[in-house]
């Protein structure tokens, strides 16, 4: 049985699932809080949503990491593709584990893959290899098996993450009652996005501006 911190109507969605996985993201216990702050204050990247035209707002180096642990899982997630999937996580590592949780519910798409850069060298050998590659991919085309089903929504209905003080990592338009966040206290970290990076230099700005009683930069601030 799953288990776990849930309520019963989520509870519900996963009661065919059969055995359970718990996949627990570790921390860079060595990262400093100015690196993690520089970090989250990237610029967010667009991902497309499962329904319609409409897009999220992901943060993205967690985004190409929990791409990364699904990749690097994937032959696991596909052996046991009816368990239920659990994700663990702390600080940046809780970041990691929703992503994660978001595209194999389907909701997220993968982070994009680089591709290759293309060879300068032009001429018959190129043009050779290319013809080469044709013919070996329509032979097998014919003697291979179906196309695997894609990484995303590959664990849908079977999802669920409880993360320890993990920063706002996708934006609230995408559906994660699959989710449960733990935020303590006054945690920094939990609290740190490019647009309340903004809104706290423009406050320390007006604060420095206006001065205080004990000198010209110096004032109070809540």
């Amino acid at each position: 049985n799953h288990g776990g911190i849930e309520d019963p109507s989520v509870q519900q969605r996963r009661r065919r699932a059969k055995g359970r996985l718990v996949i627990a993201i570790g921390d860079d216990l060595n990262q400093q809080l100015p690196e993690t702050v520089k970090l989250l204050g990237e610029k967010q990247r667009r991902a497309s949503l499962r329904r319609g035209p409409d897009f999220a707002l992901v943060q993205p180096s967690l985004h190409d990491t929990a791409g990364s642990v699904l990749t690097l899982l994937e032959p696991i997630l596909r052996a046991h593709n009816s368990s239920a999937i659990h994700f663990t996580g702390f600080s940046l590592s809780g970041g990691i584990a929703s992503i994660a949780a978001a595209m194999l519910e389907g909701e997220l798409p993968l982070p994009p893959t680089k591709l290759p850069r293309k060879s300068k060298k032009a001429g018959t050998d190129s043009k050779r290899s290319r013809k080469d590659t044709l013919a070996t991919s329509e032979t097998a085309t014919d003697n291979t098996r179906p196309e695997p089903s894609p990484l995303r929504g590959l664990g849908r209905g079977r999802v669920s993450v409880v993360s320890l003080g993990a920063p706002p990592c996708i934006s609230s338009n995408v559906p994660t009652d699959y989710v449960t966040s733990i935020l303590y206290g006054d945690d920094v970290v939990c609290r740190v996005s490019p647009e309340s990076l903004k809104r706290f230099v423009a406050r320390t700005r007006r604060a420095l501006k206006r001065g205080g009683i004990i000198g010209k930069r110096l004032n109070w601030m809540t």
